[in-house]
């Protein structure tokens, strides 16, 4: 599968990292392509992003995310690294990089 990670670097203290994201995604035989959230590029990413887009930061990035892939046709998972998390919580989801990485 071909993971697009969105990423914002800032959330959760900076940890995991951009390398940990992307080994743990890897080691699960995903292909990703990285793209910071705090970097140029984000409408870029996501012109063509592959089967699935996972957002890893706040519920800042998560509508922006959102709102450019909107009846398209592509899957948005979230990894609730920021602050707050109310988009996460709000749905029950998990902080852990491990969990539900098939």
């Amino acid at each position: 599968m071909h993971v697009t990670l969105l990423h914002n670097p800032r959330a959760g203290g900076g940890e995991p990292g951009r390398d940990e994201l992307v080994r743990v995604l890897m080691d699960a035989g995903h292909a990703v392509t990285y793209q910071s959230t705090r970097e140029d590029g984000l409408e870029h990413a996501l012109e063509a992003p592959g089967d699935v887009v996972l957002v890893a930061g706040g519920d800042g990035i998560v509508p922006k995310a959102a709102a450019q892939l909107i009846c398209r046709g592509f899957s948005i998972a979230l990894l609730p690294l920021g602050t707050a998390n109310k988009v996460a919580e709000a749905l029950l989801l998990s902080d852990s990089i491990q969990d539900g990485v098939p």
